[in-house]
């Protein structure tokens, strides 16, 4: 679950157009960061090597 909150929000942080909504995506990816770690370094794993569908476990 919080694999995939990080990957939808990093969607929305970098495609909103509107400025707030990225501001809001960037502070929500940090706080889940900070209570998911692991999660956090499987999606940036995953991102490098963009090798078959998200790992949204």
């Amino acid at each position: 679950m919080a694999m995939q909150a990080l990957y939808w929000l990093g969607r929305a942080e970098r495609g909103d157009p509107n400025p707030k909504g990225r501001t809001m995506a960037t502070e929500k990816i940090a706080e889940l960061a900070k209570l998911f770690p692991d999660a956090v370094k499987a999606l940036a794993e995953w991102q490098k090597n963009q090798s078959g569908p998200p790992p949204l476990t």
